[in-house]
């Protein structure tokens, strides 16, 4: 279909009018276009975007947050702090003044929908208020654990009670005013229990030192969470397997978000499984953000990669080639990985991921049921995923009102057969543009509001 179309710093971009990212509707199918060219922008990043706020919400002083990230999971937090009593202002920067660490509740019960990671980062801030909230989601983030944080949160004062299933939201946190020093937290299933109590460490009055009990998931995220954190002023030391954070507290900063490398995974794809060439715009520093990992894997696989300042471009080869991979540090690229396997030469493993079934959906399952839909050959293991190259057929894709599978999968519609994706609004829980960027490159979506495909 035809959207409108403007002029843009990169060339004509076409405005989407298919109404996919305002939700309001059932599915939409993708069409295969050949190889993909052309250039694109994303949006600022989710993580830095929510890890921003929450020290500009503790600093001294104000804050102003750049170049934010327009997603649901943004939205959520920013009506989280202005209910722990912080004044923030929108716009196309955000405008945020800090409490000094000392915050005032005006809510006694926060809803985060599906976000977890403003969850457990409420979890923790609720812990500096100064009377008990409850803090709650959706029936999925009932089933997301917050076990290990809990723990935490009781070893340091805090009293955290579960108002359902032990280990599990709803929580009622109630503050003690004078949180303990040092404590220890199992990060296995989550680096976001680490970050968490990382991001309160500066306000509180003695520090906190923290250590390491086992494994640690996603461990890329926690080195974003301490870049802001000094980005605000706030210094750390680590040693092995603790980490310590003097109790400095943080200074009010103008950050600018730089663009999130996990929406620009897909684009990077989009190019490898079209055999096309694809640049992505306004990056940043590729060495900060995980998910910029992936462009080696791309290299493995045959793409070639040329890495600019602040820009990506990835050129699809004739044939993928599939590979064996560790993707603990970036397990959000997962599914991304996963469907180009199902289109490359051999067979996949992915390792070392079996945290993923703790996400919005069960990530294995969801990956393995979805390429079995489309005739590949997908087998879930215990840490991760076996998936055998093959050629798609046409196929309709339950994503489970997964944003990560809806994008993985459209990019999988590219390559030869369209593919008929439910659930597509749920892309605005990180990325509301996906599919104006996705148009905005030529590519072919069919609403389909409701009846029959």
């Amino acid at each position: 279909m035809d959207g409108g179309r403007h002029a843009g710093p990169e060339g004509p971009v076409i405005t989407s009018t298919i109404g996919v990212t305002n939700g309001n509707m059932d599915r939409c199918r993708i069409f295969p276009k050949g190889p993909l060219v052309g250039r694109t922008r994303v949006v600022g990043s989710k993580s830095l975007t929510i890890r921003a706020l929450e020290a500009s919400a503790l600093a001294r002083g104000s804050s102003v947050i750049a170049q934010p990230a327009d997603c649901d999971d943004v939205d959520v937090f920013v009506r989280a702090l202005r209910d722990l009593g912080i004044t923030i202002d929108p716009g196309d920067e955000l405008s945020i003044e800090g409490s000094s660490g000392q915050l005032s509740p005006k809510a006694e019960v926060i809803d985060l929908g599906p976000a977890g990671t403003p969850f457990r980062f409420a979890m923790g801030l609720a812990a500096l208020g100064n009377g008990p909230i409850t803090l709650d989601g959706t029936e999925r983030m009932r089933e997301r654990p917050v076990g290990p944080l809990t723990d935490a949160l009781r070893a340091l004062g805090a009293r955290v009670d579960y108002l359902g299933i032990d280990g599990y939201p709803p929580v009622r946190v109630s503050a003690s005013g004078n949180l303990g020093d040092a404590v220890t937290i199992h990060a296995g299933e989550s680096s976001q229990y680490l970050s968490a109590l990382l991001l309160i460490g500066p306000v509180l009055p003695r520090g906190l030192r923290i250590e390491l009990s086992g494994s640690l998931a996603s461990a890329p995220y926690v080195e974003l969470t301490l870049e802001v954190m000094r980005a605000f002023g706030a210094e750390s030391s680590r040693d092995a397997g603790s980490f310590y954070v003097p109790p400095t507290g943080y200074r009010g900063a103008r950050y600018v978000v730089p663009g999130d490398a996990s929406s620009a995974a897909y684009f990077f794809a989009a190019a490898a499984i079209t055999g096309g060439d694809v640049t992505v715009l306004g990056l940043g520093d590729l060495s900060a953000q995980g998910d910029f990992g992936l462009l080696e894997v791309l290299e493995t696989m045959g793409c070639r990669v040329e890495r600019g300042t602040g820009e990506v471009r990835v050129i699809g080869p004739d044939r993928l080639h599939g590979l064996d991979v560790d993707l603990n540090a970036m397990p959000d690229q997962v599914p991304t990985v996963a469907v180009l396997a199902a289109v490359a030469e051999g067979t996949t493993r992915i390792r070392n991921v079996a945290h993923l079934r703790l996400k919005e959906s069960d990530r294995l399952e969801a990956v393995a049921t979805g390429l079995r839909a489309a005739g590949i050959e997908a087998t879930v293991l215990e840490d991760g995923l076996r998936i055998k190259g093959g050629h798609p057929e046409r196929a309709e894709i339950d994503t489970r009102d997964d944003h990560r599978m809806v994008m993985a999968f459209s990019v999988l519609s590219l390559h030869s057969e369209p593919m008929t994706i439910w659930q597509p609004g749920c892309v605005s829980k990180s990325f509301r543009r996906f599919f104006d960027c996705l148009e905005g490159l030529g590519v072919e979506i069919e609403s389909l509001p409701g009846g029959v495909s």
